[in-house]
């Protein structure tokens, strides 16, 4: 449920989808639903086919389909020619053999060891959607804002678990209450040692905060003082949790993510100026759950020569050879 905190949404545009998409709760009864007591939600967002999503469990269903091979590459060059694109790389140590059916070329993280043996990759087209360092591929993407965000969650107990929101919420921030997984066990943090941060017991409650918002930081080590600002931040708009979540926050678990976006916020989708085998989709921003799977429908239906779920004029705001993107990063 969107309380529709600090954002332009209005309730008249809501009534305009249909309300098994999207539909406003009178205020008794959008307190049942997400147990919230003393929250005025006189203007609220209800989405009836909304869900929580499990990147680990979703990456691992898509990694599955026959028409994949997965490998890590250090990307060193990519070379297009006029029949088909060449990708260099160095091959990580622990990746499996790779063919010429790879679709995507990306930046792998540079704490993987990489054999010194050069792999060559051919495909007839190639995407680039390395996010932040998607311009190291390619000087004709654009260089965009890294904003660094530290999701939060912890262990509640049992009397915890009675008095947190029912729903999902979004308010300034978001926060929700989910089980955990099998998958989810094993969330190494790159830039440690340790690959047994955050494990999770499956079946067991976790209730999830967040997210921090820092300008201009691409660091993924996890700090102490964001799980307390995504507290204040719940908390700011939802006083009445003050009681119920715990005060110490440097118990909680945490992971970081960098967000890229492009300084009109609007994303990269599209084949790059003079190619015709080269594209990139990029720069989701903070909504890439939302709207990575449209662009990326848009894109293949692009590189297929369909027809398109986006009108031409969208697409022209998200071409990523847009005029007004091209110019320095304040």
């Amino acid at each position: 449920m969107d309380l529709l905190v600090k954002t332009n949404i209005g309730t008249e545009q809501i009534s305009e989808y249909p309300d098994e998409m999207a539909t406003t709760l009178r205020p008794e009864q959008a307190g049942k639903m997400s147990g919230l007591k003393t929250k005025d939600l006189t203007d609220n967002l209800y989405l009836p086919q909304s869900g929580l999503v499990n990147p680990q469990a979703l990456k691992a269903v898509i990694l599955t389909h026959p028409n994949i091979t997965y490998q890590q590459l250090a990307v060193t060059h990519i070379q297009e020619t006029k029949t088909q694109i060449c990708v260099l790389g160095k091959s990580a140590s622990d990746g499996n053999n790779c063919n010429g059916n790879d679709k995507e070329a990306s930046k792998d993280n540079e704490n993987h060891k990489y054999d010194k043996s050069t792999v060559s990759i051919t495909a007839d087209s190639a995407v680039i959607c390395a996010a932040y360092d998607s311009h190291e591929l390619d000087t004709r993407i654009v260089e965009c804002r890294k904003i660094r965000g530290q999701l939060s969650w912890f262990t509640p107990t049992a009397e915890q678990c009675a008095s947190l929101p029912k729903l999902p919420l979004k308010y300034g921030g978001y926060c929700a209450l989910f089980a955990g997984q099998t998958a989810n066990g094993q969330l190494a943090d790159t830039a440690s040692s340790n690959k047994n941060l955050n494990t999770i017991a499956a079946g067991q409650p976790q209730f999830l905060l967040g997210a921090s918002f820092i300008d201009n930081d691409a660091n993924i080590n996890i700090r102490p003082n964001e799980n307390q600002q995504n507290r204040d931040k719940l908390i700011m708009d939802i006083p009445e949790l003050d009681e119920i979540l715990p005060t110490d926050t440097s118990t909680w678990q945490a992971r970081v993510g960098i967000r890229t976006q492009t300084i009109d916020y609007q994303p990269l989708v599209g084949l790059l100026a003079g190619s015709k085998r080269l594209w990139t989709l990029s720069a989701m921003g903070a909504k890439g759950y939302a709207i990575a799977p449209i662009c990326a429908e848009s894109l293949a239906d692009m590189m297929l020569g369909c027809f398109t779920p986006l009108s031409a004029v969208m697409l022209a705001r998200l071409s990523p050879n847009r005029p007004r993107l091209h110019k320095p990063l304040v």
